[in-house]
């Protein structure tokens, strides 16, 4: 097991924990490489055919592992799975399968369906970054997660990078794993406002959408002016931050698109998937 603890003010009291499990390998970067850094670290640790990623507000049900492997072995070549994902104080479904709409700016179709009368494994077109399960060896060669979002999105543009490869996402009834369930009065701060607008522009230049990019902007803009008439000057700032990030990296994100085309297409020579059902 391999915790990965970006710094915080927790960080000593975590150690002290981990110091109880000699089975589990703490590893504790030097700063802050967010929900995206910390995942791809932690795999670079690993040495395991199969990883499975998972964070701390997440509870797995006993034999969700033994589910999520028993699915991998009758289900090979290029394919990652999820547990089904609960409530964990009520136990209502929480995310039972999903969609991206590309051409919704990337907006996410999360389903909550009661999954007991699903089959086994089924199809899902995403999996919650929160709970992945797959190859070693696919992971690294996806990255996983692009570093640059830091947090939000990242498992967006790991799911749609995997269904290009031509790899597949599934769901597996059985593996059942809890969220907590976090308040619904807490504001998002503008730290996380300034990730989700940056990343969504992101998305369209990683996955080749540039004609609907600035329909996309103009709606962001429109958004700042909306925010800042109604006086939410903290929410203005973050979308103008985000705005001026990718604005400097639209360059470095094209590169990322190009680095990504050859990463898929060694995955397809890798897991021998045919160019052409792709």
């Amino acid at each position: 097991m391999i915790i990965v603890d970006n710094p915080s003010s927790a960080s000593q009291e975590i150690s002290a924990i981990v110091a109880d499990y000699p089975a589990a390998r703490l590893v504790q970067p030097s700063e802050n490489l967010g929900f995206a850094g910390g995942m791809n670290l932690g795999i670079r640790h690993t040495k395991h055919n199969f990883v499975f990623m998972t964070e701390d507000d997440i509870v797995l049900d006993k034999r969700c592992m033994e589910q999520l492997l028993q699915a991998s072995i009758h289900n090979d070549g290029l394919s990652f799975f999820s547990p089904v994902m609960y409530k964990l104080e009520s136990a209502k479904p929480h995310f039972s399968r999903g969609t991206i709409d590309a051409s919704a700016a990337f907006r996410l179709r999360a389903e909550a369906e009661n999954a007991d009368n699903l089959p086994l494994v089924y199809p899902t077109g995403y999996v919650a970054g929160a709970t992945i399960f797959g190859p070693r060896i696919a992971f690294s060669m996806l990255g996983p997660f692009q570093e640059s979002f830091f947090m939000y999105s990242e498992d967006v543009d790991f799911s749609l990078r995997v269904l290009r490869a031509g790899g597949r996402l599934w769901m597996v009834r059985d593996a059942k794993s809890y969220h907590f369930e976090p308040p619904t009065d807490v504001r998002p701060s503008a730290k996380i406002e300034f990730h989700k607008v940056k990343n969504r522009m992101a998305l369209h230049i990683l996955h080749d959408r540039q004609r609907s990019l600035p329909r996309h902007i103009a709606a962001q803009a429109v958004g700042v002016l909306s925010a800042i008439a109604s006086g939410d000057l903290e929410r203005a700032t973050a979308s103008v931050k985000a705005l001026a990030w990718f604005a400097q990296n639209i360059t470095r994100l094209r590169q990322d698109r190009t680095r990504c085309a050859v990463e898929e297409q060694t995955l397809r020579k890798v897991f021998r998937i045919d160019e052409s059902a792709v």
